[in-house]
């Protein structure tokens, strides 16, 4: 079956149609307006006054409307600020309109930014978020079956999570909207696009807790079991970054006072900020999706070529438990293929390091050789240093030129692996990955290992990416002040 690869035009086209239905709204605001203020106790209205600019805009109508004071007004001409008082005959207290009228007497609501025909705003935004979420997913279901082993499959799950994000966001302001017509606001909508990062880390500090606590659980029985060292602290190191960068936010966001200017440059650093955590947080999450379906996946019982990638052996020689799960777990798919009647071909892939007594490779065949595999079923590449070295040596070996071929690993590093396949000439038709278990509390530090390694394997792209999206906060927050 041909199955292309996925492509996000959609999502830029969905977009394109987003920005320009906001335009044609915005442009399309009228010279009439009608403005609803929620009223505290009884009020009875009293004669209007104009306090700024006289005669610029027309009070059509008002009127009480059960907790609602309704008004409607209507521009005669352009004004920078049209300042209006109702009184309450009563207890004196005052209700206030501050208009603006542009060339075209098109009407704003200085309190909010609203204007005619505004409230569309908000479902249209919940829309494109909801057309964008849709989008990613379905590029990361369709990366899933192009091939799994890519950069892009936690990209496209990571954005999608930030998509949903906004989506969120969209649909509690629709909620609040619906509820009550006063807690409309452009400015509000505006503000939630730009602080999609600081809405992240509310909605997602409970959640990165429990995963703090499961890090920390797991790190400190691997630190029992396995002994102290920096790598076996990755797990805690990673809670305290999740979670201490949702609080951090949370702590900054109730810091933004000053004078205007001090407060709106406060705001941008810290959406800024926002947008890099809400990014590497979502990346995390998609690393961890697509960890766990790689790990989940079984190769198909028609392969050509099994390897078996090396981690290290025993001074002695002899393979690790590590080692020995991923020969294991070769060693079954060998006689499971050959009961179906094609036998295949066992490539243990490993070198030999400067304390090693011989080559994993050779650790690797001796076991291999009591578990019943036939020596002619063995072929050893001993030159590599690397996974990439791995695949790109063991492929030499291969004689077929259409070999379809599977590697075994530990489960934790079955995703990163099948990338450096690819990265080494192998067809994504002619690859596939299987994952032999691991203790429990090995997994999670492991993993965030190799989480590490495929950011830093992409570092001038997530450099870009990164610097792109602080950019873009920074910019959207303070073009929303001006």
């Amino acid at each position: 079956m041909n199955i292309k690869k996925p492509k996000l035009w959609s999502a830029l086209v969905v977009t394109v149609i987003y920005l320009v239905c906001f335009g044609l709204i915005y442009s399309m605001r009228g010279d009439t307006l009608t403005i609803k203020k929620r009223l505290y106790g009884d009020f009875e209205a009293g004669e209007p006054v104009e306090a700024e600019d006289a005669g610029a805009v027309t009070l059509v109508d008002y009127a009480v409307e059960g907790s609602y004071l309704k008004a409607t007004f209507h521009a005669e001409r352009e004004t920078n600020f049209y300042f209006l008082v109702i009184p309450d005959k009563v207890s004196g207290r005052e209700v206030n309109f501050a208009l603006r009228a542009d060339a075209e007497c098109r009407l704003t609501n200085l309190d909010n930014d609203n204007f005619s025909g505004c409230e569309k705003l908000v479902p249209l935004t919940a829309a494109w978020a909801a057309g964008v979420f849709l989008c990613f997913m379905i590029a990361f279901r369709k990366q899933l079956r192009y091939s799994i082993f890519s950069y892009n499959t936690p990209i496209y799950f990571g954005f999608g999570m930030m998509a949903l994000t906004v989506l969120l966001r969209s649909v509690q302001m629709l909620v609040s909207v619906t509820a009550d017509p006063e807690q409309m606001s452009v400015i509000s909508l505006r503000t939630s696009l730009a602080d999609a990062g600081v809405y992240f880390a509310n909605l997602s500090l409970p959640a990165f807790l429990i995963m703090t606590i499961g890090l920390v659980t797991s790190n400190i029985s691997l630190l029992k079991k396995e002994g102290t060292g920096f790598t076996n602290m990755l797990g805690i190191l990673m809670g305290v970054a999740l979670t201490g960068g949702d609080m951090a936010i949370l702590i900054l966001s109730g810091m933004i006072n000053g004078n205007i200017v001090t407060a709106r440059i406060k705001q941008a650093v810290l959406n800024g900020f926002g947008a890099l955590f809400l990014y590497f947080a979502c990346m995390w999450i998609g690393s961890v999706a697509a960890g766990i379906i790689a790990a989940k996946r079984k190769a198909d019982d028609d392969l050509d070529y099994l390897i078996v990638l090396g981690c290290g052996i025993r001074p002695d020689g002899t393979v690790t438990p590590l080692l020995k799960g991923r020969c294991d777990q070769a060693v079954k798919h060998y006689f499971r293929q050959k009961e179906l009647g094609k036998t295949p071909v066992i490539i243990p892939s490993g070198g030999q390091g400067p304390d090693e007594v011989c080559s994993e490779s050779e650790a690797m065949k001796n076991y291999l050789l009591t578990q019943g595999v036939r020596e002619e079923d063995i072929l050893c590449e001993d030159r590599s240093e690397t996974t990439f070295q791995n695949f790109h040596f063991s492929r030499r070996l291969m004689d077929k030129e259409h070999a379809k071929s599977a590697f075994f690993t530990t489960n934790y590093h079955v995703f990163r692996s099948g990338i450096w396949a690819r990265r080494a000439g192998f067809p994504r038709t002619q690859i596939q990955g299987e994952g032999a278990p691991t203790k429990w509390y090995f997994w999670p530090n492991a993993f965030i290992r190799e989480f590490a390694g495929l950011l830093s394997s992409h570092r001038l792209k997530q450099f870009l990416i990164c610097l792109g999206l602080v950019l873009a906060q920074i910019t959207v927050t303070l073009l929303f002040w001006m």
